[in-house]
């Protein structure tokens, strides 16, 4: 119940990032099945596996425009091209006022 609450308040807030907090969720269940299933070695590494998939989330939206923009103002210095510019928009946990 507490999920679905979850998921409605998330569509209400943010819903074009829904699918992306179903992935995550569902990610994070199967790895922690697994877990749940392995030898303490193979268990660490799922664990990292999976903190590894949320922290690469969280850099993707955190520092994917400053990433842009530096590589871009370098290549503008070398006289190159650009890389293409995408806002990357934050999810609603992410959001700074």
């Amino acid at each position: 119940m507490l999920l679905a609450f979850s998921y409605v308040f998330y569509l209400w807030g943010a819903g074009e990032f829904l699918a992306l907090l179903v992935l995550s969720t569902l990610v994070d269940y199967g790895l922690g099945l697994l877990i749940a299933r392995a030898p303490k070695h193979r268990g660490r590494l799922l664990v990292a596996v999976s903190v590894g998939f949320n922290l690469s989330l969280l850099a993707h939206f955190k520092y994917n425009n400053f990433f842009v923009a530096k590589v871009n103002l370098a290549l503008a210095v070398l006289d190159f091209g650009g890389l293409p510019w995408s806002q990357v928009v934050l999810p609603l946990g992410m959001r700074t006022r």
